[in-house]
């Protein structure tokens, strides 16, 4: 997977891994300046977490859930690393080709960085905004167990 996140790195046109929106976007060249994937050194539910770890200028509208999911593609040997090339390649591959996007639940945005801007956030802000946060994770964790047969019932501690 590793060998294949190498491959997004640089200059390229995004078009093959991003939803189109052709009305707002007609640029659809990103650069991306690093893309690391590691091993956490957690574990959940006996299967190993792992971190990717993505930087570019900018991204188009789930660029990063298309290219994660190129890459577990890659990982589960569905498909080669070189499916990068072939799809960043746009006289080989025109039209996207139709991967089902990585799952958002577990995509954080960790940070923006913007040159020479300093942003400010109140405390009634930032309180609101975990609370959104939490209240959305609550209620797709909650979705999810509910579909599972084996859940009788569910106590949730906060």
């Amino acid at each position: 997977m590793q060998k294949a996140a190498f491959k997004f790195i640089g200059e390229h046109d995004f078009r093959n891994f991003c939803k189109m929106d052709a009305a707002n976007v007609s640029n659809y060249k990103r650069y991306i300046t690093d893309f690391n994937i590691s091993a956490c050194d957690q574990r959940s539910n006996h299967d190993e977490l792992w971190s990717m770890n993505i930087r570019g200028s900018a991204f188009l509208w789930h660029q990063v859930r298309c290219m994660a999911a190129v890459l577990f593609f890659v990982g589960q040997g569905l498909e080669s690393p070189c499916v990068v090339d072939s799809l960043l390649d746009i006289t080989k591959t025109p039209r996207k080709p139709q991967y089902t996007m990585a799952p958002e639940l577990p995509l954080i945005l960790r940070s923006c960085l913007f040159d020479g801007v300093s942003f400010m956030c109140s405390s009634a802000l930032k309180y609101s905004c975990t609370i959104d946060l939490l209240t959305s994770c609550l209620h797709s964790l909650l979705g999810e167990l509910c579909d599972f047969p084996a859940a009788s019932s569910i106590w949730i501690i906060l």
